[in-house]
């Protein structure tokens, strides 16, 4: 009688415990597609940035070479950051050049500044998944009196 009731109870729980069979689970939905960018359209970003010869600090030396202090405004002690959105495109030319931030009424800062980022040598392009890229870069350029 003991048998019995033991194995009752072990089937009993197993009944109890057991649970219905299990849906399979659907897989994943898939990855969104990888998008492919406009070869025309200038990017952010690119794995491999744009590189100036001689690196950054040759760049601005060479903006400052050919931005020169606009004498009114340095005899007036007038300081300013200028903001200088261009392009560098696939062979390394300096494009669409733009000032995104100016003083108001005081353009000289603003033409020299454009004019000095025009003149800036070739980069070594930016580069995207193995191939050159344009690419969208933006700088300040200083103007400090002492």
């Amino acid at each position: 009688m003991k048998n019995l009731f033991f194995i009752l109870l072990i089937c009993f729980t197993q009944q109890l415990m057991a649970q219905p069979p299990a849906e399979p689970t659907p897989p994943p939905p898939p990855p969104p597609p990888i998008e492919e960018f406009d070869p025309n359209t200038p990017m952010m970003f690119a794995e491999q940035m744009p590189v100036y010869p001689g690196g950054e600090v040759q760049m601005q030396l060479d903006i400052m070479k050919n931005a020169p202090y606009p004498k009114e405004e340095y005899e007036k002690k007038i300081s300013c950051t200028v903001y200088v959105k261009f392009v560098v495109e696939k062979d390394g030319t300096v494009s669409h050049v733009e000032a995104l931030r100016t003083i108001p009424n005081i353009p000289a800062f603003t033409n020299v500044t454009v004019d000095a980022v025009k003149k800036l040598k070739p980069f070594a392009p930016g580069i995207h998944s193995g191939k050159p890229v344009r690419i969208q870069m933006t700088i300040p350029v200083k103007f400090v009196t002492k």
